[in-house]
């Protein structure tokens, strides 16, 4: 019995769809049915044995249509593993104040994760150009976050053959 993977994200400017995509390549090495999709495009979880789920993070909260489709599936969800994953700045903050909050799980998160008792967990580092407003370039300045592309792709690679390890040990369980 072969297991399915959905890989569904919420992505403003198409960093996490490129991320989603990088998890899904990688997944196939270890279990080769797997689906990419956006959450806009209303993926099924109930035709999935495991879930990926992701979610870009703007002003410190998750996509609203990620929030959605959360809550439109949430029964599915907590009927399988599901994984978690972000992109925003925290993991590249730097400093002495950006340091606290590099390995805090942000409140609204935290709270997904236990509301669909998801398996794991994983921020990545995000794309982010320079912001207009000046309050936010300095909060950014403050926090020793800098404009660039900050993903790390064998990050993306690890996590995504962590799961599929594990994932296709589940199917010959």
């Amino acid at each position: 019995m072969s297991t399915t993977v959905l890989v569904a994200f919420a992505s403003a400017d198409g960093s996490t769809a490129e991320v989603a995509e990088r998890l899904g390549e990688h997944l196939r090495a270890s279990v080769p049915d797997v689906s990419v999709a956006s959450v806009t495009d209303h993926p099924d979880p109930a035709a999935f044995d495991v879930v990926v789920a992701g979610s870009a993070i703007h002003d410190g909260a998750l996509l609203p249509e990620f929030v959605a489709f959360v809550d439109e599936n949430e029964d599915e969800l907590r009927r399988r593993p599901v994984y978690l994953f972000s992109l925003g700045m925290g993991p590249v903050l730097r400093g002495p104040v950006g340091a606290i909050f590099r390995t805090k799980v942000p409140p609204t998160i935290a709270a997904l994760r236990d509301r669909l008792a998801a398996v794991e967990y994983h921020p990545f580092a995000g794309r982010f150009g320079r912001p207009p407003q000046l309050r936010i370039r300095f909060l950014m300045w403050v926090m020793g976050a800098r404009p660039g592309d900050h993903r790390d792709w064998a990050d993306v690679r690890r996590w995504a053959e962590s799961i599929g390890q594990r994932s296709a040990a589940g199917a010959n369980a």
